[in-house]
């Protein structure tokens, strides 16, 4: 299965649509569609460029073997690496003073930290 094919099939079942829906729309027949999908054949020029107004996408992207990612799955994406970030940076912090209250102990052992 080439590329053009998984991510057809990747955003017609995040669009929610058929074999028979994408054919009704470019005036073609079904097969044809399964075609593409099943057989790795791609469309005409006239038909690639419908194709991707269709599922709302660049026709650079049928073919690309970046993820195709949901406006939500993309806003996801970019919280989840602020918070991992931000949890590296917490982490840093803390093994940081952890690291400076040993060396402070080592040093002074009778004194209760924050004095």
């Amino acid at each position: 299965m080439n590329q053009f094919s998984k991510n057809l099939i990747h955003l017609m079942i995040q669009r929610g649509l058929t074999e028979n829906d994408i054919a009704k729309m470019l005036a073609i027949k079904p097969s044809t569609v399964l075609n593409w999908i099943t057989k790795g054949t791609l469309p005409r020029a006239n038909r690639l460029y419908a194709l991707s107004a269709i599922l709302g996408v660049s026709t650079g992207q049928l073919f690309t073997e970046e993820p195709l990612l949901s406006e939500t799955e993309k806003l996801q994406k970019h919280r989840r690496q602020e918070l991992e970030q931000q949890l590296l940076q917490t982490t840093k912090e803390l093994l940081d003073f952890k690291t400076t209250e040993n060396e402070r102990l080592k040093y002074n052992p009778a004194v209760p930290a924050g004095q």
